[in-house]
């Protein structure tokens, strides 16, 4: 189980592209980044098949930036959402570099997914790489 969370982390390190549960997807939408300009990456959350967002569910978001990165707010509540409805959940992940090169983030998201029966609280891995030109 760790080898393979850590080949999904391997693989979203590169293309900060998108990660799915059985019952939702996560994609990242990592930005064309240049130094000292505020950049932003995007993070959604959509659930697949019967699958809402629980709007109840505490959801948060946390990334950690790589040396060189300011974030604007590492830490995220279900509130800093640009939109958490039934249908998705999304972040945007603010942030400047100070220094062009590679810059790869990670972090994890927490929310939960429910159909009419059951609800599945989830702790997803998040991570993206951005070259700051």
């Amino acid at each position: 189980m760790k080898k393979t969370i850590s080949a999904i982390l391997a693989v979203l390190a590169i293309s900060g592209s998108a990660f799915a549960g059985s019952n939702y997807t996560l994609s990242v939408q990592a930005p064309a980044a240049k130094t000292s300009v505020n950049s932003v990456a995007k993070i959604k959350v959509v659930p697949t098949g019967e699958f809402h967002m629980n709007l109840d569910f505490p959801t948060k978001l946390t990334i950690n930036a790589p040396d060189g990165v300011t974030l604007e707010k590492a830490k995220q509540a279900k509130s800093d959402a640009v939109k958490l409805d039934k249908d998705s959940a999304e972040f945007d992940v603010a942030f400047t570099a100070s220094s062009a090169g590679k810059k790869s983030f990670t972090g994890e998201m927490k929310f939960a997914v429910c159909t009419a029966d059951n609800c599945s609280p989830q702790t997803s891995p998040v991570a993206f790489t951005v070259d700051v030109k």
